[in-house]
């Protein structure tokens, strides 16, 4: 991954799958609420996200997810979606 530069790109789009809302309606079912959070993209991302983060260098995965920390902690839309 870091040979061919895939890893700013992956983070990218783990990024964005973290920072979408979630459209899906809560369901207060305790039972399946675990199985149903496991499944969505948001938190598959950040678990993505923590493999990464454990088994890359530091300046690889902290560097880029800074730069668009901030935008997003200020609730830009800055992955030029529309919706």
């Amino acid at each position: 991954m870091i040979k061919n530069k895939l890893v700013s790109p992956i983070l990218q789009t783990l990024f964005a799958l973290m920072t979408e809302a979630d459209e899906e309606e809560e369901d207060d079912d305790d039972d399946e609420y675990d199985q149903v959070e496991s499944s969505k993209p948001c938190i598959v991302a950040a678990q993505t996200l923590n493999e990464m983060a454990l088994h890359l260098p530091p300046d690889k995965v902290i560097t880029p997810l800074l730069q668009w920390a901030d935008p997003a902690f200020k609730g830009k839309y800055f992955f030029n979606k529309t919706k």
